[in-house]
């Protein structure tokens, strides 16, 4: 296994938001065998922190894909403006 990556609601949360105390367990053992965790979640970043802080994500996908978050660098993908303006 190359790498953990998950989804958030209703994948690696619980419908009420919150995480297992096994989950956290095997993701940190995950870690602890070299293997990253990352997050992918429509959800913006601030909404996240808080499992962040937890499970210590390698990198995160938030956005659906607009910004990945890595451990020394941020990358954009947001629709360019001539683009946007189409989809109005």
């Amino acid at each position: 296994m190359k790498a953990v990556i998950t989804d958030l609601d209703r994948t690696l949360l619980h419908t009420d938001k919150t995480l297992s105390s096994y989950s956290v367990d095997i993701l940190q053992k995950c870690r602890d065998r070299g293997i990253p965790v990352m997050a992918a979640t429509a959800r913006p970043l601030r909404s996240i922190q808080i499992y962040d802080d937890i499970l210590h994500f390698q990198a995160v996908t938030t956005m659906n894909g607009a910004r990945i978050i890595l451990p020394n660098k941020i990358l954009e993908n947001g629709i360019p403006h001539p683009s946007a303006k189409h989809t109005i």
